[in-house]
């Protein structure tokens, strides 16, 4: 009996004992334990590419992002469209609503409060990014650096123009371009700072596009037989396509709308040595872009057919193309 009367003694202090500990799950789900006050993410409407988000002490923090200027109306009011902190936080503005960036700073100010009570305020800095595609450039000139290899004038570099005996006739040669116009449109980013937009190639008042035919007159191993080489030098599609500009490759990547890609780099004003020689050559092949141009590199066939020749050259051993333009909106 008394054995009986101690463990119902024990098993009562026990249950006690019990319902008077505090549940640990308490802390976690008051909050009681979070000083946690951070931005994780955030993105506003024209945004290019992800905001540095730097938490400079435990009070202040600093967030920069660029915006695209087209995309942004009123400077006034700066949509925010995702905003990220961090667990059980609270912040002074939401998703969906604005910053004022309409002051000399660009700046604005974002406060998070943790769940015990601490703030962190941020300030946003608004820097505006200038993407130099976009706009509407005049196609000047097509130009070739072609041949097999750089010694005995074996390579060259071609101007494609209106008077070229090897484009055939009764066709449209590159010269018929050069009225033609490529209108650049930015719509935005991607997660990798990417930005990207849209390409329209308008024909000139002449309404044609090249068609890229090479004379049969000049064909070294089918005399007399044109040579469609619009696959070759159609590289920037007619109408309208998708570009897509990396940075981080130099390149800028139009896709036409049967998903076809084709990647360039974009130059600026300069030389550019073509050659792999010294520049006391007398061989040495160097090419002077004004303003800028578009340069697509290809592969190199080392074809020696016929190798001091045009056909050579154009045909066989491509092996850089610029198509050269003038901004002119």
């Amino acid at each position: 009996m008394r054995t009986i009367i101690k463990l119902t003694f024990i098993v009562s202090a026990l249950l006690i004992l019990q319902s008077c500990q505090k549940d640990p799950l308490n802390d976690i789900e008051e909050g009681g334990w979070n000083n946690e006050r951070s931005v994780i993410d955030i993105k506003f409407k024209g945004q290019i590419g992800n905001a540095v988000i730097e938490n400079t002490d435990s009070e202040t923090g600093r967030i920069e992002f660029s915006a695209n200027m087209a995309a942004v109306t009123d400077l006034s009011k700066v949509e925010i469209e995702k905003l990220d902190i961090s667990y059980q936080g609270k912040v002074s503005i939401q998703t969906g609503t604005a910053l004022d960036f309409n002051n000399a700073g660009r700046s604005a100010n974002i406060t998070v409060t943790s769940p015990t009570g601490k703030d962190r305020i941020y300030t946003v800095y608004m820097n505006e990014f200038d993407e130099s595609l976009v706009g509407t450039w005049s196609i000047s000139s097509m130009a070739l650096y072609g041949g097999v290899e750089d010694s005995w004038w074996r390579t060259g570099l071609l101007t494609f123009g209106a008077d070229n005996d090897y484009w055939a006739d009764g066709k449209n040669n590159p010269g018929a371009e050069y009225d033609n116009t490529l209108t650049l449109t930015l719509e935005g980013a991607d997660n990798s700072g990417n930005t990207y937009g849209t390409c329209v190639h308008s024909a000139g008042a002449d309404g044609k596009y090249a068609d890229f035919v090479f004379a049969g007159s000049q064909n070294g191993k089918n005399p007399g037989v044109d040579v469609d080489m619009t696959d070759t030098y159609r590289k920037i599609p007619k109408g309208t396509s998708k570009w897509i500009r990396n940075y981080s490759a130099g390149t800028v990547t139009f896709t036409d709308e049967a998903g076809k890609e084709y990647v360039a780099a974009f130059e600026s004003a300069g030389t550019i040595q073509l050659s792999d020689l010294d520049a006391s050559s007398a061989n040495d092949v160097n090419i002077t872009i004004p303003e800028h141009a578009f340069s697509f590199t290809y592969p190199l066939a080392w074809d020696y057919f016929s190798e001091y020749s045009v056909y050579a050259k154009v045909v066989l051993n491509p092996r850089k193309f610029f198509i050269l333009v003038n901004k002119i909106d």
